[in-house]
């Protein structure tokens, strides 16, 4: 089973959007409205840097994030049902893996804040191979979880996980929006695993 991180395990819009209004101010850019910020949330670096911060390459923007976000981690919470739903799975006996485009550090970072590290078997997060939507990451939590895409669920809430799990040829469990499974909340998981 393999999870994003933003959005599906943990809240951390807000604190991103902040992040993202600091790098603006820092570069002398006019305030990015929330439903612009909103529509591109979850992309990932590069992507973040085309789209807002064109003056820094990828390594300035994810040297800012990590600086910036440490700021902001007080703001992340844990989804509600997700401590629940990790350990749901846990105990069907299923190795669990974490996907995202928030960088290495951040997303161990966040993973120790909010305790929810001990449940995953392994991560692959931006910064180790091509960002979402291309299929790398998938392909690299796959490898470490020693799986298949055929084997394996990947639990996504954005467009960029829609379009990295089809490259990646792997069923997609969309929350929030189409997927080979589309639920309304992470719990409901549970009712198609058991």
């Amino acid at each position: 089973m393999l999870y994003d991180l933003d959005g599906v395990l943990v809240d951390s819009m807000q604190a991103w959007f902040r992040v993202i209004q600091r790098g603006a101010r820092e570069l002398g850019h006019p305030e990015v409205s929330f439903e612009h910020f909103r529509r591109t949330f979850g992309q990932g670096v590069e992507a973040d840097r085309a789209e807002f911060l064109p003056e820094w390459t990828s390594p300035e923007v994810a040297a800012f994030y990590q600086r910036a976000f440490a700021e902001e981690l007080a703001g992340v919470e844990i989804k509600g049902e997700a401590t629940r739903v990790l350990e749901g799975v846990r105990s069907l006996g299923l190795r669990q893996a974490l996907v995202t485009n928030t960088p290495l550090e951040l997303a161990r970072e966040i993973l120790r804040r909010t305790g929810l590290g001990r449940y995953l078997d392994a991560l692959a997060c931006a910064g180790e191979a091509a960002e979402k939507p291309a299929p790398d990451l998938i392909w690299l939590a796959l490898e470490r979880l020693g799986s298949s895409a055929d084997q394996a669920l990947y639990v996504g809430d954005s467009e960029t996980d829609r379009l990295a799990a089809r490259a990646a040829g792997i069923r997609l469990v969309g929350l929030g929006i189409p997927g080979d499974l589309t639920l309304g909340r992470l719990d409901e998981l549970l009712e198609h695993l058991e």
